[in-house]
């Protein structure tokens, strides 16, 4: 089987940012090996739950 990602995410839309600043330490706190900054892309739909999908290199 195939690894396919069913739905892509795109360019987060202006007033939904993360606060990455805030966010990142916790994130890194909890999953060792993290480092730098994530890619953020964001899905679409998601009226009252917006979905993101962060990527580390």
């Amino acid at each position: 089987m195939s690894e396919q990602t069913l739905d892509r995410g795109a360019q987060v839309r202006e007033g939904e940012e993360l606060d990455l600043e805030r966010l990142g330490p916790w994130l890194k706190s909890q999953i060792a090996g993290l480092e730098d900054e994530p890619q953020v892309t964001q899905y679409s739909g998601g009226a009252s739950n917006w979905t993101y999908c962060l990527t580390y290199q």
